[in-house]
C-alpha cells in the first residue's frame, strides 16, 4: 500500500512538470487531469505505474540526467528492480534508450571506419623484386620498414601499411546504419519476448519494456571498449615505426576484452535479476528470455555485424574501384 501511494504521489508530482510522463507532450501549468494528447490519467491506480524514475523527472523538466539515471540502474536492489519492472513504457524511457542507441551506433561506425581502408602489405614482391602495391584508387602509404613487430602481426619483410581515406569515409555511414538497424531489431526481439513470456492477462500492461530501455545504462563499458578498438591504426603505425611510447596491439586487445567482458557480464546478471522479479507464474519464461534469448541475440547481432560488413566491403569497394 505504501509503495502504491508513493507511486501515485510521484506520478502527480511528475504531472506538475512540463511534460506528460506517458508521451512527453508539453503541459500547461497547472496541468489538466489527463494528458490532452494521449489521455494519460495522472492519478490512475493500475498495477503498472507511471515512469517516475530520476530520468523521467529530469525529462519532464527538460533537463539532463542520463548519467544519474545510469547510476540509479547500476545500484538497483531487488525493490528498485521490481519497481522498474512495473513501469509503463514512457517517452522518457524511449529517449534514454534512443540516446544510448545512437551513441552505440556511432562508436560502432568509428570502429568500422578504422577497420576498413587499412591494408597490411608484407613480403609481397613481383618478379623484379619490387614491393607489390595496392592497385585501387586512393591508397596512401602511411608507414613501412618495421624494426620490431609484436607477435600478433606478420613478421615478413619488407612490410608496409596503406590507407584508403575514401574507404574509411564510405565505411562510417554503412557501419552506423547497420548497427542502428541491428539495435532496432534487438529492441523488437526484447519487447516481443518479454511480452509473450507474461500471461495473456498481463500483456496489455507491457511490463519490463521501460526497464529494458533503461537497461541501456550498461552500455558505457562496451562503448569504451569500442573506442579503444578504434586505436587500431595507431597501433599498426606504432608497430611499423617502432614507437616505444604507444602500447602494443596485444595490450589493446587485452583492455578491450576486459572492458567488454565486465560490461557484458554485469548486463547479463542485471537481466537475470530483472527476470526474477516477474510474477511467479511467468518467472521461468521471463528469465529464459532475458538470461538466454536476449544475450544470444545480442551476440549473434555483433557477430553478424562484424563479419557481414567485412563480407560486404570486398565487392562494394571493388565495384567503386577502390579495391586493393
Amino acid at each position: 500500500m505504501t509503495t502504491r501511494s508513493t507511486m501515485v504521489s510521484s506520478s502527480r508530482e511528475l504531472a506538475s512538470a512540463s511534460r506528460c510522463p506517458g508521451c512527453g507532450e508539453p503541459l500547461d501549468s497547472p496541468p489538466p487531469p489527463s494528458c490532452p494528447l494521449c489521455a494519460y490519467q495522472f492519478n490512475d491506480t493500475h498495477a503498472t505505474g507511471a515512469d517516475v524514475t530520476p530520468y523521467a523527472v529530469a525529462y519532464g523538466n527538460r533537463k539532463g540526467g542520463w548519467w544519474r539515471m545510469a547510476y540509479w540502474v547500476w545500484t538497483a536492489g531487488a525493490i528498485r528492480l521490481k519497481h522498474l519492472a512495473l513501469l509503463r513504457p514512457s517517452a522518457a524511457s524511449r529517449q534514454f534508450a534512443r540516446r544510448a542507441g545512437l551513441v552505440t551506433a556511432f562508436t560502432a561506425a568509428v570502429v568500422e571506419s578504422t577497420r576498413a581502408g587499412w591494408l597490411w602489405v608484407g613480403a609481397r614482391v613481383d618478379a623484379s623484386g619490387a614491393t607489390v602495391q595496392p592497385t585501387g584508387q586512393g591508397w596512401v602509404r602511411v608507414a613501412s620498414q618495421a624494426t620490431a613487430l609484436p607477435a600478433t602481426m606478420p613478421t615478413e619483410s619488407p612490410s608496409e601499411l596503406w590507407w584508403n581515406p575514401a574507404q574509411t569515409l564510405v565505411a562510417f555511414p554503412v557501419g552506423f546504419v547497420a548497427a542502428l538497424l541491428l539495435l532496432l531489431l534487438l529492441a523488437g526481439i526484447a519487447r516481443s519476448g518479454v511480452t509473450f513470456a507474461h500471461p495473456p492477462t498481463l500483456r496489455p500492461e507491457q511490463r519490463m519494456i521501460a526497464a529494458l530501455r533503461y537497461g541501456m545504462a550498461w552500455c558505457p563499458p562496451l562503448l569504451l571498449a569500442t573506442l579503444i578498438s578504434a586505436c587500431r591504426p595507431i597501433a599498426l603505425v606504432s608497430a611499423l615505426s617502432g614507437w616505444k611510447w604507444f602500447p602494443g596491439d596485444e595490450w589493446r586487445l587485452l583492455v578491450i576484452g576486459t572492458l567488454a567482458g565486465v560490461g557484458g557480464v554485469a548486463w547479463w546478471f542485471w537481466l537475470v535479476r530483472l527476470g526474477s522479479s516477474a510474477p511467479p507464474n511467468a518467472r521461468r519464461r521471463v528469465v529464459a528470455v532475458l538470461a538466454v534469448g536476449l544475450p544470444m541475440s545480442a551476440v549473434a547481432a555483433v557477430v553478424g555485424w562484424w563479419y557481414g560488413l567485412a563480407w560486404l566491403h570486398g565487392p562494394m569497394f571493388r565495384l567503386l574501384g577502390m579495391g586493393p
